[in-house]
């Protein structure tokens, strides 16, 4: 981390949160981190390295309180820093860099001067020496040199993560359900999503999927080719997030059509009917990076409308299927997000 920057973060810091008086004595600190490069302990030798002022504060004594997180996203590192003051005053920093270590130095050293604005940057490379002019010797003339401008690399960016914004979503995926149709049925279903992504926990998406299902049942009689081709519409209000992984609980309702049709008796015939249910999922989600989610979801169904199947055969009729009152399903998809 160039020098360039430390001293645009002592700039910041200083501007936010300095207050008269507080490099006066020493400052009791609380440290809790969460980050793969970092812990408690790690964090706050950090900012002891950057000012002898800070010490852990003793039980039930006022102290200002540190919370560090960082998590990767997107091909990068993303920490924040919330500064609880003992008077109660609060504020959010928020860096990203390439490595977690960049941005677990970057906030220690803002953790350091919201206690001490004059913390330095004590651990980090001293400038260069520069070596004296040799004298040239008094029998001749010195000669002229002129020095060539400094090359300074430009400091990496340190762009704060976007708050909230709007995503749409496509994908595909893979079903098996059990209930709708006969026995375990499989089939694919292609999704469309749009929500609000957050850093809070409330970042509400909605999803709206078609899906097509087959599976079979056999009798004495002959058998049942069953058929569901459905449109499904869920809502998921929230989402728990840990690193790349999301948890996502969602409801919502399906609309369709199942259809049946006989086969090995006299005169098979076919049959339809209108399908609807109420659903309620679970998701687990990964998201390796450039936009992709991959999620593994489970759930029921309540079906609304269950209408029998049956065989008619020299005037007997033998249930071919009629659906539970509840029925299940678990699946696999791959979303990819697009720009709006």
């Amino acid at each position: 981390m160039g020098a360039r920057v430390k001293r645009r973060l002592l700039l910041l810091a200083a501007l936010f949160w300095a207050t008269p008086g507080m490099a006066e004595e020493s400052a009791p600190v609380r440290v809790r981190a969460q980050a793969a490069c970092s812990d408690s302990d790690a964090f706050f030798q950090e900012i002891l390295a950057r000012t002898p002022r800070a010490r852990r504060a003793n039980e039930g004594e006022d102290a200002t309180r540190f919370d560090l997180t960082i998590e990767a996203r997107d091909g990068k590192f993303r920490g924040e820093l919330v500064v609880e003051s003992a008077e109660g005053g609060r504020a959010t920093r928020r860096v990203s860099a390439a490595t977690c270590e960049d941005v677990s130095q970057a906030l220690a050293l803002v953790a350091a001067l919201a206690i001490d604005p004059e913390a330095g940057t004590r651990g980090s490379a001293p400038e260069p020496a520069v070596a004296p002019t040799p004298t040239a010797p008094p029998a001749e003339p010195a000669p002229t040199v002129t020095s060539a401008p400094a090359v300074v690399s430009a400091p990496p960016r340190q762009e704060e993560p976007p708050e909230d914004h709007f995503q749409i979503f496509v994908g595909v995926g893979a079903e098996a359900t059990g209930g709708a149709v006969p026995a375990l049925g499989i089939g694919e279903r292609a999704l469309v999503g749009a929500g609000w992504s957050s850093p809070s926990v409330v970042s509400p998406t909605l999803w709206l999927s078609f899906a097509r299902v087959t599976g079979h049942t056999e009798t004495d009689l002959g058998r049942a080719d069953m058929t569901l081709v459905a449109g499904r519409l869920e809502g998921c209000p929230v989402r728990l997030t840990l690193g790349p992984l999301s948890a996502l609980p969602c409801g919502g309702a399906e609309l369709g059509r199942l259809s049946g049709q006989g086969s090995g008796i006299r005169n098979p015939n076919g049959g339809a009917a209108w399908w609807a249910a109420a659903t309620a999922r679970g998701a687990l989600e990964l998201r390796p990076g450039a936009g992709l989610a991959l999620a593994l979801s489970g759930g029921a169904l309540l079906p609304i409308t269950r209408d029998h199947f049956v065989f008619v055969d020299a005037g007997a009729e033998r249930l071919a299927f009629r659906p539970p009152p509840v029925a299940g399903f678990f699946g696999l998809s791959l979303t990819a997000e697009l720009s709006p």
